[in-house]
């Protein structure tokens, strides 16, 4: 019965994730830049943050909050796929003598944003085993890490294309 479990929960998440990763319905809002605050994911995922939440809260609020906290923290790597697959809109989209003259660049960027795509849908679903079972602890700062690197890196790459594109 519990490797029915297991396998049943696994199925769901990966269809979950094939869901999600083919453009949801309603869940990624086309058309709309998303302003990914990064300080406040990074204090999301502070450990200091949860220990102190931990100490001056009661057992049942400190699990209400944290499961607040966790919502948050997926819906922040909702946006940042949403920006990535931004991103991969606009890269395409660029005149073809643009993507000629840098196709190196633009592979690796593009590379990039798929990668960091799927880790934040990754996370998201792992995120979910947290919000079920307290005890399972995952920090996704890689793709916070990666984001922001992945976004100054396209930011001077269609600024200096003098592509009429913006992220955000």
């Amino acid at each position: 019965m519990v490797t029915f479990s297991v396998i049943a929960g696994v199925s769901i998440i990966l269809l979950l994730i094939l869901w999600i990763a083919r453009g949801a319905p309603g869940l990624l809002r086309q058309g709309h830049a998303c302003e990914v605050d990064t300080a406040a994911f990074y204090t999301l995922l502070s450990r200091e943050d949860d220990e102190y939440l931990r100490s001056g809260l009661q057992p049942a609020n400190y699990r209400r909050v944290r499961r607040e906290r966790l919502r948050a923290a997926q819906e922040y790597l909702i946006w940042i796929a949403e920006d990535c697959s931004r991103l991969l809109t606009a890269l395409a989209s660029l005149p073809v003598d643009v993507q000629a003259m840098s196709s190196g660049d633009l592979r690796r960027m593009t590379d990039r944003a798929i990668k960091l795509r799927m880790l934040c849908l990754g996370c998201w679903a792992a995120l979910w085993l947290e919000y079920l079972f307290p005890s399972f602890k995952l920090r996704p700062a890689r793709a916070l890490t990666s984001y922001e690197n992945l976004r100054r890196s396209a930011d001077v790459y269609l600024r200096t294309r003098e592509v009429p594109i913006t992220l955000a």
